[in-house]
């Protein structure tokens, strides 16, 4: 008898450990994707770029029909798509940018890499790679950039080095989902 309740106890005392540890990792992965202030956007500290969002642009995203329905199992299968061109990996860009962080960044920002003039003056618009944004940049990011700079009454200059599409709407959604969870 005194063996069962040890083992009972046991069992609720590691699934209240798991809990807490589950409870304090999200919070802190909360505090570090959902950094408070006013001017979000790229940070620069000893030469590795970091990307501060508000709660706001945080909930949006957390929101966004393109993350609701994202696997990021499947997701991590169609980014082996995207590594011909893009690691996962902060700092580690290849012909394209790292997208570590990608999702709640501003574009054109990751340091070390040249961004076509496209890119940069979509960021210099103010586009910001939010869920929904990453979405429709997929699906076709010529079109998408210059519809971008067209609407702020911007001039859309040459083309940008992005020439992969993913055309099937689950795709970008399982991709969106695997690019926020490893640092988005």
């Amino acid at each position: 008898m005194n063996r069962i309740r040890k083992a009972g106890a046991a069992k609720i005392g590691a699934a209240v450990g798991v809990a807490l540890i589950v409870a304090v990792s999200g919070y802190r992965i909360f505090q570090n994707r959902a950094v408070h202030h006013s001017k979000p956007g790229p940070l620069v500290s000893g030469g590795k770029t970091h990307h501060a969002r508000s709660m706001r642009e945080y909930s949006r995203d957390m929101a966004s029909p393109a993350l609701a329905k994202g696997d990021v199992t499947k997701g991590r299968k169609v980014f082996r798509k995207c590594r011909a061109c893009h690691l996962a990996k902060e700092g580690q860009n290849k012909i394209g940018p790292s997208l570590y962080g990608v999702v709640g960044r501003h574009a054109g920002s990751v340091g070390g890499y040249h961004y076509s003039r496209l890119n940069q003056a979509a960021g210099k618009a103010g586009l910001v790679w939010s869920a929904d944004n990453i979405m429709a940049y997929l699906r076709d990011p010529q079109a998408f950039l210059e519809k971008y700079l067209t609407e702020k009454g911007r001039d859309a200059p040459g083309l940008t080095k992005m020439h992969f599409n993913l055309r099937k709407e689950d795709d970008r959604a399982n991709v969106i989902a695997y690019l926020r969870s490893i640092g988005g």
